[in-house]
C-alpha cells in the first residue's frame, strides 16, 4: 500500500498547484485526444473550466466526443503559436507526436519520426482569442506541442499577467528542429516572471539518456 497519486508524480504536484493557487482556468493548448483534462477531472479533482486547444482534425472529432457532457470544458480547433495564420501540421507514427515542426536527425533516426500526412491549419495567438479573464482570474497555462511550446508561450504574452502557472516540455534533446533548447525554455520562464516549481521525467532513449521532460512553473511570489 502506498499513497495514490505518488507524492514524487506530476498528478500529485499539479493537485497541489491547482489548489495551493486556486486555479480557476485551464488552458490545455495541445489537447490531443483529450487526455489531460480527463486527468485533471479524474486524478487532480479538478472542477474548474478547461478550454482546450487542438488543431488536428481526427483528434479533435474524438476530444468533441470527450468533452461533450462537460459542460466546463470548451473545445477549440486551432493551433496556438506567436503568429496568426496557417501552418502544416505534419502527422507520425504517434498522433501524440504530431508538430508544426519536422524531425531533427536523432527524432528521424533514434526515435523514428517520419513525416507522411499532413494538413493544414489554423494558427493564432493565444493573447487574441476571446477567453474568459478578469481581475481575479487565475490561468494555469499548460502546452504540449511538440516542438512549438515557446512560440505559444511568446504568443500568450498579452495574457500572462494573468497566468499564475504554466506547464509546458523541455527538450533535452531534441525530436525536432528548431524547437527551443533547455535553456532557452528555462530563461523564458524567468524573464517572464515564473519560477520553476516542479520538473518531471517523460521519456528516456536506449541509453537512459533524458529526451524531454514536463516542467512546472509559478508566478514568482504566488
Amino acid at each position: 500500500m502506498g499513497r495514490w497519486p505518488d507524492p514524487a508524480s506530476l498528478t500529485f504536484h499539479l493537485r497541489r498547484v491547482l489548489e495551493q493557487l486556486r486555479i480557476d482556468l485551464v488552458l490545455d493548448v495541445g489537447a490531443h485526444r483529450g487526455e489531460y483534462a480527463t486527468l485533471l477531472r479524474r486524478d487532480a479533482g479538478y472542477t474548474g473550466d478547461i478550454i482546450s486547444f487542438e488543431p488536428a482534425a481526427d483528434a479533435f472529432e474524438e476530444l468533441q466526443s470527450q468533452a461533450a457532457h462537460d459542460p466546463r470544458w470548451r473545445i477549440e480547433q486551432v493551433a496556438l503559436g506567436d503568429e496568426p495564420g496557417t501552418g502544416r501540421l505534419q502527422h507520425y507514427h504517434q498522433s501524440t507526436l504530431n508538430s508544426l515542426r519536422s524531425p531533427s536527425r536523432f527524432g528521424s533516426d533514434v526515435w523514428h519520426l517520419q513525416s507522411g500526412e499532413s494538413e493544414d491549419v489554423i494558427v493564432a495567438r493565444l493573447d487574441e482569442l476571446d477567453l474568459p479573464l478578469g481581475p481575479q482570474s487565475a490561468p494555469l497555462l499548460k502546452c504540449d506541442t511538440q516542438g512549438f511550446d515557446l512560440q505559444v508561450l511568446n504568443g500568450a504574452q498579452g495574457i500572462l499577467e494573468h497566468v499564475v502557472a504554466l506547464q509546458f516540455e523541455i527538450p533535452m534533446i531534441r525530436l525536432y528542429e528548431d524547437a527551443a533548447d533547455f535553456q532557452s525554455m528555462l530563461g523564458w520562464v524567468e524573464a517572464m516572471g515564473f519560477a520553476v516549481s516542479g520538473v518531471f521525467p517523460v521519456a528516456h532513449d536506449e541509453h537512459l539518456r533524458l529526451v524531454e521532460l514536463d516542467c512546472v512553473a509559478v508566478r514568482s511570489g504566488s
